[in-house]
């Protein structure tokens, strides 16, 4: 059921202006079945005033370093983030300008692996900017949208050790993601059988779109993590609605920037969807972005219906999920973990996970399909391990693998999962940054592009170069390892950085030791065409899609 949004006698009033940004909530006219009518399926709207940093006045940063428009104008690095090119856009002025960059009238971006620490250590305690609050749902901020440093701590500190690296790893885990990754072959296998048929002397092989596949396998893993093998979902081998809810959800990355610069509007767009007929809305919004906010909303129904059934029906949901770990803290602290505060962290958990690591996996098996020399190493180097009943190595034995780690960093460093745009403020005006004294309330982050391609750290930076990770020296590692951010950094790392790293490491593995893989002529070299990764916050190829070709190899 799609849940209606804003209807004009819904709105409570009056409106509340916040750090510098008039907050316009609003509440659900029609909630989904499940809803208790007090919470908005989605996040609040936020409209009437663009983003700005808390009253600092644009002369008050002159003396940084920056674009003289940028400096002046919010409109400017809107128009490249409106283009999805904000992260190379700045990563560009990062290199004309320096390190210390002002791109933004309030806003200054970070290319220096000292100041990023600075911010987003655990010693800085910086504050996260209102950017995040756009990621509130059920009206409930998850653990993401948290600014204040020891909210942020007293909330992370109940579900932190659940993502740990031996927690997640554990045999019970490792053996589910098998499955998911043995369904996920079955469907490449069915594609060559259908592209294929029963000619014997071709090579058997199929041309598939690997990216929604890529989603569907996320989306499985996460969601079994959250709520276990009866409900979390089964989209790899099902035709399911989900399967919809993430192709709508795809194009939520591309309308972003859109929905965050110019909020009014895209308030505005999302009540013309339920005020007009169904014809007039399809002529005033781009079909798109109608299906990129219907999506929104069905994920956070799912969500929650979900949520509800298991928690009708706890005795199916297995201890070793998230669910029965935020059931268990709320036992010894009712009131930290409502209801809704659940929803909305495993809502949150859901979205971090499934985007980031499709990205990861998209761009992991572009670069390998690109790199046939690198796929006969890995693969070499697999095939000396030690095999398992399933016919592939355990996960022990492969996060051991020296080359499959260094092509897996080189992929994500020159495509990271994210945009890096973790916003913080500053809170000490006497504090130096590069020789540079901010003001109280400016805006600050550190560009990923611009740390992952700094040539003093990475040699060639816009080179694909598996073997820089290899055979280094200790202080030549310690550098690279210091301006290497695809998961963030600090304390507010991401939480499933290893469930991350188990998922693309063990799916590259399965792959390998049962194709060859390449790509088609169409995706290009990533530096453009359909794999060009662009500057939403997920930082998505701007195809939205992957064409690969697996080839199967002789000895299946």
């Amino acid at each position: 059921m799609t849940i209606q949004r804003l209807a004009e006698d819904s709105l409570p009033y009056p409106l509340r202006t916040t750090m510098g940004r008039i907050m316009l909530h609003v509440r659900s006219s029609s909630p989904a079945k499940g809803f208790d009518g007090r919470f908005p399926a989605r996040h609040h709207w936020t409209c009437a005033v663009p983003p700005q940093a808390i009253d600092v006045p644009p002369a008050s940063i002159l003396h940084v370093p920056g674009p003289p428009l940028g400096k002046i104008s919010w409109y400017y690095i809107a128009w490249y983030d409106f283009w999805l090119r904000r992260n190379d856009k700045i990563a560009q002025w990062h290199l004309r300008y320096g390190p210390v960059i002002c791109f933004r009238p309030g806003e200054v971006s970070f290319a220096s692996s000292g100041l990023m620490r600075e911010i987003y250590g655990t010693a800085g305690k910086y504050t996260k900017s209102e950017l995040f609050e756009n990621f509130m749902v059920y009206g409930q901020k998850p653990l993401f949208s948290i600014g204040p440093y020891w909210e942020h701590r007293k909330k992370r500190m109940l579900i932190s050790s659940f993502y740990h690296k031996t927690s997640i790893t554990r045999p019970v885990m490792e053996k589910w993601l098998r499955q998911n990754i043995m369904k996920l072959v079955a469907q490449i296998e069915r594609a060559i059988v259908q592209q294929h048929g029963n000619e014997d002397k071709a090579p058997a092989k199929a041309m598939l779109d690997a990216y929604p596949l890529f989603n569907c396998f996320a989306f499985d893993n996460i969601t079994h993590v959250l709520f276990g093998s009866k409900y979390g979902a089964k989209t790899i081998a099902n035709d399911c609605p989900e399967r919809k809810i993430l192709l709508g959800i795809k194009q939520a990355q591309m309308w972003g920037p859109f929905k965050f610069n110019f909020p009014a509007l895209a308030w505005i767009t999302s009540k013309a969807m339920h005020v007009f007929p169904t014809g007039i809305a399809s002529l005033l919004v781009p079909d798109t972005l109608r299906l990129c906010l219907k999506s929104e909303d069905e994920m956070a129904s799912w969500n929650w219906n979900t949520l509800q059934t298991a928690l009708a029906d706890l005795d199916a949901v297995e201890d070793y999920t998230l669910l029965q770990r935020m059931l268990s803290c709320r036992a010894k602290a009712p009131e930290t973990l409502e209801t809704p505060y659940i929803a909305a962290e495993l809502y949150d958990n859901i979205n971090a996970a499934q985007e980031t690591v499709a990205v990861g996996l998209i761009y992991l098996i572009f670069h390998l399909a690109r790199q046939h020399s690198w796929q006969a190493r890995i693969r070499s180097d697999l095939l000396s391990l030690n095999i398992a009943e399933d016919g592939f190595p355990a996960w022990t034995d492969i996060d051991k693998l020296s080359s499959l780690d260094a092509f897996m960093r080189e992929a994500l460093r020159v495509n990271p999962g994210a945009s890096g745009r973790q916003e913080r403020y500053i809170e000490d005006s006497k504090k130096d940054y590069n020789g540079i004294c901010l003001p109280i309330g400016t805006r600050v982050t550190a560009s990923t592009i611009a740390l992952h391609q700094d040539p003093s750290v990475f040699p060639h930076p816009e080179e694909f170069r598996p073997e820089r990770w290899l055979d280094q020296t200790p202080e030549t590692l310690r550098q690279m390892e210091n301006s290497f951010i695809p998961f963030g950094y600090g304390a507010r790392i991401c939480l499933g950085k290893a469930l991350g790293i188990m998922e693309l490491k063990m799916l590259a593995a399965f792959l390998l030791l049962r194709y060859e893989i390449a790509t088609t002529p169409e995706m290009g070299d990533g530096k453009s065409g359909p794999m060009w990764q662009c500057g939403s916050i997920e930082a998505v190829p701007i195809g939205l899609k992957g064409e690969m070709i697996f080839t199967k190899l002789d000895m299946y």
